[in-house]
C-alpha cells in the first residue's frame, strides 16, 4: 500500500513540475537544431510562442518548421532571417533561413517566437510590431539567462537582436515601431 501511494505521489510531481510535455516538437520539425531551440521557449516559459505554433491551421495541421533556403523563394528574401508561408494545400511553414543554422537556439527561439506572432495572410503595420516585440522578448529572456549572449558578434542576426534589445529597452514599442517604419523593405511590403 506504501509503495501505491509513492508511485501515486511521483506521478502527481512530474506532472505538476513538468507541464511541458503537452508539446511534441516531433509533430513540428524533425530538425534537433529546431528542437532545441523549442526547448528554449519552453524553457523560458514562452508558452504563448508554443501555443501558437501548436495551433492547428485550416486543414487541421500544425505549423511546420525548418530550414530553407530562403532565395529560392525570391531573390529578395535571400537575406531575411525567416518567413512564415503557407503552401498550395493551405499548410503553414515558417522557414528559418539556412544561412542561420548554427546561430545560437536562444537566437532561433527569437525568431520563431516572431514568426509564431504571424497570423494574416498578410501582414499590416500593427502584426510586424506584435510580432517583432515578440521576438525581442523571448530574446531578453535568453539574455537574462546567459547574458554572453548578447556578446559583440559579427552574425547579422545576434546583431539584429542586440539591436532590437538595446532599442526595446531603452524607448520600448515606440522604438520598435519606428525601426519598422524606417525599413525600406517593411515600406514596400507593408505600404507605409
Amino acid at each position: 500500500m506504501e509503495m501505491r501511494i509513492i508511485i501515486v505521489l511521483f506521478v502527481m510531481f512530474n506532472f505538476c513540475v513538468n507541464p511541458a510535455q503537452a508539446y511534441d516538437f516531433r509533430k513540428i520539425t524533425d530538425d534537433s537544431r529546431i528542437v532545441s531551440a523549442l526547448s528554449v521557449l519552453e524553457e523560458t516559459g514562452s508558452t504563448e510562442a508554443l501555443d501558437r505554433v501548436f495551433t492547428k491551421d485550416k486543414n487541421n495541421k500544425y505549423t511546420q518548421i525548418m530550414f530553407y533556403d530562403l532565395g529560392m523563394i525570391s531573390f529578395e528574401y535571400k537575406k531575411h532571417f525567416a518567413m512564415t508561408s503557407t503552401d498550395n494545400f493551405g499548410e503553414n511553414y515558417i522557414l528559418i533561413n539556412t544561412k542561420y543554422k548554427n546561430a545560437p537556439k536562444e537566437a532561433l527561439a527569437a525568431l520563431i517566437a516572431h514568426e509564431s506572432s504571424h497570423r494574416l495572410d498578410k501582414a499590416d503595420l500593427n502584426e510586424e510590431i506584435v510580432a517583432t516585440v515578440n521576438e525581442v522578448k523571448q530574446w531578453n529572456k535568453s539574455l537574462a539567462n546567459n547574458p554572453e549572449l548578447g556578446a559583440n558578434s559579427d552574425d547579422l542576426l545576434l546583431k539584429r537582436l542586440n539591436n532590437l534589445s538595446k532599442i526595446y529597452n531603452e524607448d520600448g514599442v515606440k522604438a520598435i515601431n519606428r525601426q519598422i517604419a524606417d525599413n525600406p523593405f517593411y515600406q514596400s511590403e507593408l505600404r507605409l
